[in-house]
This record gives structure tokens, C-alpha cells and sequence, in this order.
């Protein structure tokens, strides 16, 4: 391993993470919520990855293939479905061992702190499908957004 590459990667991306934040900041981005903070956050995740590139531009090298980056299928990409699939059913069956803690396939927890007449229009609109259903329509999207969209930005920090 190269450590003057190291060293140099970690100032450089600490420098411009810092930079970049206090520009963000100094423009009045105070709040973690909105349009304007989401857009910033999907940006600033993408600094690593800009540092790396940067890098390895300045070094004349190949830009993906030193940083590990190949768009072959193999196995991790069943494993990278499944982990998180089994963490979050494994979460849900340890919280049911607490007291006081139970399941609701229909959502009457969530509907009762909702205002009375979009408690009754989200409860219509919940019961058109089958509990089933809802949730294998969850987890097909979170594997689609998660192989897509939230993949780019990650490899972004990961990189």
C-alpha cells in the first residue's frame, strides 16, 4: 500500500468535505431537512469518490480498475441482498421479545397518530392489497433503489 497516496487521499477529502461545508453552511444551510439539504447531502456523499478520481488523475493512472471497481456479476451481489433482508427481519423478531412491543401487518400504530380523516383514507387505500403484498412490494423497491440510485451514491463514500 502506497501511504503518501493514503495520506494525501485523506487531507485532500477531509479539506474538501470541511470546505464544502462550511460554503454550505455559510449560505445558511442550517436545517437537516428539504429539497436544498437532501440535494447537498446526495452532492457531499460524492466527495470521496471525486478525491479518488482526482488522485488518480493527478498520478496519470487508470481511474477504475486501481481503485477496485468492476462491473462483473459474482456471488457478493446475493449476499449483498440478502444481509440486509436478515438484519431487518432479525431487528423485527428481537424488538418482539420486548414487552409491550407487537406487530402490526396493517399499520394501526402508525394510523392512530395520523388526524382521523387521513387515518381513514390511509386505512381505505392500505386495504386494497394484502398485507403480504405491501411488503414484498417494499422489499422489491428497496432492492431496485438500493442496486440503483442509492448504490451510486454510496460507492461515492465507499469508494
Amino acid at each position: 500500500m502506497n501511504t503518501k497516496k493514503t495520506f494525501q487521499f485523506i487531507v485532500l477529502t477531509c479539506t474538501v468535505s470541511w470546505v464544502v461545508a462550511g460554503i454550505a453552511i455559510w449560505f445558511g444551510l442550517r436545517q437537516t431537512q428539504g429539497l436544498a439539504y437532501t440535494v447537498f447531502a446526495m452532492a457531499y456523499m460524492l466527495i470521496p469518490a471525486g478525491c479518488a478520481i482526482a488522485l488518480q488523475k493527478i498520478y496519470k493512472e487508470s481511474v477504475f480498475r486501481p481503485l477496485g471497481i468492476f462491473f462483473k456479476f459474482n456471488r457478493w451481489f446475493f449476499v449483498a441482498v440478502a444481509v440486509p433482508l436478515l438484519i431487518t427481519f432479525s431487528a423485527l423478531l428481537i424488538n418482539l421479545l420486548f414487552p409491550g412491543v407487537s406487530f402490526s401487518a396493517t399499520g394501526e400504530g402508525f394510523l392512530a397518530q395520523l388526524p382521523a380523516e387521513q387515518s381513514a383514507l390511509a386505512a381505505q387505500q392500505l386495504s386494497i392489497l394484502p398485507p403480504v403484498v405491501l411488503a414484498l412490494i417494499q422489499v422489491v423497491s428497496a432492492f431496485f433503489a438500493g442496486c440503483t440510485i442509492n448504490a451510486f451514491f454510496a460507492l461515492g463514500e465507499e469508494l
